[in-house]
């Protein structure tokens, strides 16, 4: 049996998997960040597949009593646990080039990122999601969260998972813990691009919470592509623009929020509310 985790749900079965390591990838992202008429006018052009994949993004960072260290480092450096309701996932990646890319008026951005990812065998990963849920499901309220930050902190540091020694290094006093949950779907869509070419891409809903605790939607779209020279890199991030203009999309429908909820995670470590 396979249960999404969300917030407040009952801890996911996973069925039993070895545990794994994918080892060190480096890949690129295309990333347009969307308003919500952008992503209306996407999702009615390209008519993406009806069913969204479904994930759910636990991450965690270094605290070293005051703040997360791991996501102000020049590059930062991000955990999290993806759990697409078949596995949970361990991912340490760490941007390794970002560029942003103008063309019209609209504009993406172009990140390299390297990225090392090991699926959890089935005990340890049904025990982290128990704990992980039980943070994330207080994290909103009004009750003391420092002792199930611990536990999720603890499990952690008991797993073993690439990156691992990458995070040690970066922060060695502070204590890893959850910062930060977001709910994604993702729908395909195939982009035409000016040189006959198709894009292979995914339409992207998010929900999570701002500095505040509030719950927000964020609306993205994303490609991903393999490493390859810098002008071929620009040059396809200009493809895409231009294809989204001809779809309608205009200044206006990009860009969107940018929430930090580590902000509010932090306040709610230090006791406030």
């Amino acid at each position: 049996a396979v249960l999404l985790v969300c917030a407040g749900a009952s801890a996911a079965v996973f069925p039993e998997l070895p545990p794994s390591a994918m080892g060190r990838k480096v890949e690129v992202e295309l990333r347009v960040p969307l308003t919500a008429s952008g992503f209306e006018k996407l999702t009615a052009a390209l008519a993406p597949t009806l069913t969204p994949d479904l994930r759910i993004d636990s991450y965690l960072d270094s605290h070293d009593g005051a703040r997360f260290v791991l996501k102000r480092l020049d590059p930062p450096l991000k955990v999290r646990v993806k759990d697409d309701g078949t596995a949970l996932k361990v991912q340490v990646s760490q941007p390794t080039a970002k560029e942003t890319v103008t063309d019209g008026g609209l504009s993406a951005t172009v990140t390299t990122i390297e990225s090392r990812q090991t699926s959890l065998p089935r005990r340890e990963a049904s025990e982290l999601s128990r704990s992980l849920d039980a943070f994330f499901t207080a994290l909103p309220g009004d009750a003391p969260i420092e002792a199930l930050a611990a536990e999720a902190g603890r499990m952690m540091d008991g797993s073993s998972w690439e990156g691992k020694d990458l995070v040690s290094a970066a922060a060695p006093s502070a204590r890893l813990l959850p910062a930060a949950r977001s709910e994604k779907q993702r729908r395909r869509v195939r982009i035409p691009l000016d040189d006959g070419s198709i894009l292979e891409a995914v339409l992207g809903l998010t929900r999570a919470l701002d500095e505040r605790g509030r719950p927000v939607t964020l609306y993205e779209l994303e490609a991903e592509t393999a490493e390859r020279d810098p002008a071929e890199l620009k040059a396809l991030a200009r493809r895409l623009l231009n294809a989204l203009r001809r779809l309608g999309l205009s200044p206006a429908d990009l860009g969107g929020l940018s929430p930090d909820a580590f902000v509010f995670t932090e306040s709610r470590l230090r006791g406030e509310r």
